[in-house]
């Protein structure tokens, strides 16, 4: 017999993990509260009316289904998706475990982790098992939301009350390609305003254990632009760069190219022969093999400054003027 899941494919509660949770409910072990669909918290004060056929359980004056659903219909934002604290958590995940044991090969071992022993790397990419909302964690309870979800804002723009990014039962971790295409792909999601740069970021997060030293940032009232000195906070109310890059040819110097995939429909700038010499010239990042092919020769830039500046590198490097 296999396994049954926690949980739904809209990541509600499954009967399976609600049998558990009313039990624990029932014998009183419930240290904290429950947590609601939209974020919110409800004490484990509990009642149950045997004779209600469509919502039996009362839990902190709010009646649920036998699911512990709002509605039996569908998703509600006052539906119950678990626990607020770890103990419980721990509780919850112990009589699983001695209720849904894992089915294990006789020959092989199988070596669990707790959270506490999964070591992530971060900044880190992780979409919400419950309403599929995309966060960068910059630690292991703080992040940015680069998506909503699907059921509206249940995430702070940045926030320190997240479940644990180890906890592989509410977060699908995602690579950078993963959350680039989550973000930007064909679903068409309203995306955080620093998205793009969020995922330059992430490429110099595997590059280097210190990748706020590569940005900058400021206040949008500011003109200077200061050095981070940890993770940005991604603030809708602040500006964010990578510290410019340059390539120098003799005295002569030019941005560098970028090197990551810009969304689609992005405006960009390359250096093109011309007659009369090398020049900028704008695009529309279609996703198709000419983007990827210029991508690789290194031409790209995302503002016609940069671009021209290149070009004028070239054209002094062809009239010989290179000192």
């Amino acid at each position: 017999m296999s396994r049954p899941k926690k949980r739904t494919e809209n990541g509600r509660l499954t009967r399976e993990a609600v049998e558990i949770i009313i039990e624990m409910l029932e014998e009183g072990v419930v240290q904290g509260k429950l947590r609601q669909a939209d974020w919110c918290e409800l004490d484990p004060e509990f009642y149950r009316d045997d004779l209600a056929c469509r919502s039996p359980y009362q839990i902190g004056g709010v009646w649920y289904t036998e699911t512990l659903t709002y509605y039996s219909s569908g998703a509600d934002r006052r539906d119950i998706i678990g626990f607020t604290k770890n103990p419980d958590r721990k509780e919850f995940k112990r009589r699983w475990r001695e209720r849904y044991p894992k089915e294990v090969k006789p020959e092989t071992q199988v070596e669990t982790k707790s959270e506490s022993e999964i070591e992530l790397a971060y900044p880190l990419f992780a979409k919400s098992r419950t309403n599929g909302a995309i966060i960068l964690f910059t630690s292991r309870k703080t992040g940015v939301c680069l998506f909503k979800g699907v059921r509206g804002n249940w995430y702070a723009e940045w926030a320190d009350t997240w479940w644990n990014a180890a906890d592989t039962d509410h977060w699908q971790h995602l690579t950078f390609v993963e959350a680039q295409i989550e973000i930007f792909g064909e679903k068409k999601m309203t995306a955080h305003k620093h998205a793009a740069l969020m995922l330059q970021y992430a490429q110099d997060a595997a590059e280097t254990d210190k990748p706020w030293e590569r940005w900058e940032w400021r206040n949008k009232s500011d003109a200077e632009f200061l050095t981070c000195w940890q993770h940005p906070s991604w603030k809708l109310n602040h500006d964010y760069r990578r510290k410019p890059q340059v390539i120098r040819v003799g005295r002569h110097e030019f941005p560098k190219p970028i090197a990551f995939t810009p969304p689609k429909d992005t405006i960009y700038w390359i250096t093109r022969l011309r007659p009369e010499g090398y020049a900028a010239s704008d695009l529309i990042w279609g996703d198709d093999k000419v983007d990827f092919d210029l991508l690789k020769s290194c031409v790209v830039h995302l503002s016609r400054e940069s671009a021209q500046a290149h070009a004028d590198v070239l054209n002094a490097i062809c009239r010989g003027d290179v000192e």
